[in-house]
Parts: structure tokens; sequence; C-alpha cells
């Protein structure tokens, strides 16, 4: 994923850099309802030694964004199909007056939620490692 950006701030050993997000209309703003106009602030390394103003172009390995999406994706899938095995196995006639159904799908949401609290733990601080290097190099 190669993007374009502008460096907001920098210091020797980060950099800020304010990068548009990608459109999914493909620029055809006008006959979706996507937010193209959102930008996305990116902090990484200053290895390029970049300052406040330059413009960059921005890369990112595809071995960390599959990663990310499949931490993201699969991990939550994984606890809702957990929860709802778990709730039939457990409560086969249902829990407090809930059907076994209902009570699988709060079991699910429930294993949902324990789950993206648990990415966002254990994430936390955690960095991809974006290739920096100044536009037209």
């Amino acid at each position: 994923m190669k993007e374009i950006g502008k460096v907001i701030s920098s210091d020797p050993n980060r950099a800020e850099i304010l990068v548009m997000r990608e459109s999914s209309c493909g620029g055809h703003c006008d006959k979706c309802a996507s937010s193209c106009s959102k930008t996305v602030t990116i902090i990484t390394n200053n290895n390029a030694e970049v300052s406040p103003g330059d413009i960059v172009e921005v890369e990112a390995g595809a071995s960390a964004i599959v990663g990310l999406a499949a931490l993201f994706y699969i991990v939550p899938l994984t606890f809702i199909v957990i929860g709802v095995l778990l709730s039939k196995w457990l409560f086969p006639t249902g829990l407090y007056g809930f059907t076994s159904d209902l009570a699988a799908v709060v079991m699910g949401a429930v294993f949902c939620c324990i789950a993206l609290l648990g990415i966002r733990f254990t994430t936390k601080g955690h960095e991809i490692d974006y290739q920096v290097k100044r536009y037209n190099e």
C-alpha cells in the first residue's frame, strides 16, 4: 500500500504524516455515500529525516496489513462461533426465559466484545513499520 502524504510535524525519531484516506468509489464521490474527504494521521519512525511540510510517499508492507486484517476479522469471528457453540452446549434449553437461540446470539455478542477488547489492549502501542521517503526521489 503506497500513499502520498504531508508531514505535519517531526523530530529526529518520529514523524507525523497526514494521508488522505483512499476512497472506495475510485474518486466518484458524488455517486456514492462514502466519506472521501477524511484523512488519517500516521505516526512513524523518521528514518527518511523528513521535515514539516515535506510531501512524502508512505508504504506499509503487505504482510503487516494482511496480519492486522486477519486479527481484526478472524479473531472476533472465531470468538463469536465459540460463544454460540458454548451457549448451545451449556444452555440447550435456554437461559432465564430466553430461548436457546437467543441465548446463543447474546453469548456470541458477549464473546465478540471480549475479543475486541482483547485486541484493543494487546495491540495498544503496536505500530506498523511504515517506509517513508520523500516524494519524487
